[in-house]
């Protein structure tokens, strides 16, 4: 009887470590798996998260927001789109992924990213 709920237990711990784990299939997965972050010259902090299919861009000077893109985001090969869900506009960005390092172009200007640690 000890040893069946011993397995039982070892069972269940080896179950809950693998069911956890997300796969990242394609460069879309590999974006929206992850945090990103950019530090520019000028101290503002530009940010994309994600929580599901829900994307968050933010470009932050000093605790002070200048921009806030929040919506549903959907990803082609080359680009991804946010629809900001306060202007109901749709931003399209062109995007390149290599390493750590997530470039995003949108009406010729250009900004990379590098990805974040998820805790």
């Amino acid at each position: 009887m000890k040893k069946l709920r011993l397995f039982a237990v070892v069972f269940l711990l080896i179950l809950s470590f693998t069911s956890c784990t997300q796969i990242v299939s394609n460069t879309a997965d590999q974006i929206r798996l992850n945090n990103w972050k950019a530090v520019l010259k000028n101290e503002s902090v530009v940010t994309l998260d994600f929580n599901d299919d829900i994307a968050k861009f933010t470009v932050q000077k000093k605790n002070k927001t200048y921009l806030k893109l929040k919506g549903v985001c959907i990803f082609d090969k080359e680009s991804l789109v946010i629809f900001d869900e306060s202007t109901s506009y749709k931003y399209s960005f062109d995007y390149y992924v290599t390493g750590n390092k997530l470039k995003l172009t949108y009406e010729d200007n250009s900004i990379t990213l590098k990805k974040l640690k998820k805790v």
